[in-house]
């Protein structure tokens, strides 16, 4: 019987600076993520998208990346495989249905709207339950955000988990039972 990987998607900034923290954090994450026995799966351009792939490629992990048709740039060194679809909406997707954990970084709008999309698939059932990790300094905020100023059922929080620290990540791929974060939700 050949064993499947899982595959984990990666949401963040494809414009941070390889001399920033969450440059190098996020490449410890990569290399968390490959150690793991994930597949990475994201944007595939430059950015904590670059660093993640770095990271994981360093031991061994694929790579894959899901561009845009406008975004003329190449995909950074570091992916295996990349396509391109046409629109945001097939991007989203894709990374839905090919994906068995959301893992968001350090990021801006779009990183916010790739984890509002799987989220609203989840809450509606639209896709598997699956978890979303959120990672770096902005989503707590962003978290209390929602629950305060925004009508959504504190039962939707159950499929969001924040991580603190890259430990925190591989502590949550590992997972006592092999399961993901299952009494890590922030709901």
């Amino acid at each position: 019987m050949k064993h499947i990987k899982k595959t984990i998607a990666v949401f963040g900034s494809a414009v941070s600076e390889k001399d920033s923290p969450e440059y190098a954090a996020t490449v410890k994450i990569g290399r968390i993520i490959g150690d793991n026995g994930y597949d990475l799966l994201c944007g595939g351009y430059g950015g904590v998208m670059e660093a993640v792939c770095r990271g994981c490629s360093e031991v061994g992990g694929r790579c894959r990346g899901i561009g845009l048709d406008h975004f003329t740039g190449p995909p950074n060194r570091y992916i295996n495989n990349f396509i391109r679809v046409p629109t945001l909406g097939e991007r989203l997707d894709y990374f839905a249905a090919n994906s068995d954990i959301f893992l968001a970084l350090a990021g801006g709008i779009g990183t916010v709207a790739e984890v509002m999309f799987v989220w609203d698939l989840l809450k509606s059932g639209q896709i598997a339950d699956k978890p979303v990790l959120l990672y770096g300094p902005g989503w707590e905020g962003f978290l209390e955000s929602l629950r305060g100023g925004f009508i959504i059922d504190p039962a939707y929080f159950r499929h969001i988990i924040l991580a603190r620290a890259p430990g925190e990540i591989a502590g949550l791929l590992r997972g006592s039972d092999g399961s993901v974060g299952s009494d890590r939700s922030v709901g």
